[in-house]
């Protein structure tokens, strides 16, 4: 606001979109599940009848890690 030429003010922002409806209807515990493309989770809401109850499960994630090391041997001439 400093830069508006606002600078004895305080100002707040917030905001209730629909995917935190979305969330709070199906209880989904994090944003970036319904941006994601993981059929495990997309699954469960692919249905034909719209009165059809959904609730969210738990889709486990396994993260693989893989570190590669590289060691380069530096000699110089003495």
């Amino acid at each position: 606001m400093f830069s508006a030429g606002v600078d004895n003010k305080v100002g707040w922002a917030f905001g209730l979109g629909l995917d935190r409806l979305v969330m709070t209807q199906y209880k989904i515990p994090d944003i970036r599940l319904l941006w994601s493309e993981d059929m495990r989770f997309l699954d469960q809401f692919a249905f034909t009848d719209p009165d059809t109850p959904v609730t969210f499960k738990v889709v486990a994630v396994i993260v693989s890690v893989i570190v590669v090391c590289v060691v380069i041997n530096h000699t110089s001439a003495l």
